[in-house]
């Protein structure tokens, strides 16, 4: 049997879309078995970047940290690239990529180059 918050006709919804935002991330999808160590490493990743770095629509594009301490835009705003023409030059990024967990490429967040 399945519970809910009294009341709150989408608190399932939430919860399996909570748990599904986690599948995905943590790409459990192998045919290798894990192990429990392995497995902890990445949910304390997933969690971490859930909470910290993916902006959520519900929350009005806030991480969950931001939202629950009322801290304001910890992050920078994503602005929609320039959009240029096949053969223009490419401009010069201001950021490397970087991965919280660089073993699989996963959890991708971008840093300001060094001047």
């Amino acid at each position: 049997m399945r519970y809910g918050a009294v009341g709150q006709t989408h608190s399932l919804g939430l919860i399996d879309r909570f748990f599904r935002t986690l599948k995905d991330s943590l790409s459990l999808r192998s045919n290798r078995p894990w192990s429990r160590k392995d497995i902890e490493r990445r949910l304390h990743i997933a969690l971490l970047h859930y909470s910290y770095v993916r902006p959520h629509t519900s929350l009005g594009a806030l991480t969950p940290i931001e939202a629950y301490y009322g801290i304001r835009r910890h992050l920078p705003q994503p602005v929609s690239p320039p959009r240029g023409r096949l053969g223009d030059p490419q401009p010069e990024v201001p950021f490397d990529i970087a991965y919280l967990d660089p073993d699989n490429q996963a959890f991708p967040i971008l840093l300001p180059k060094a001047a």
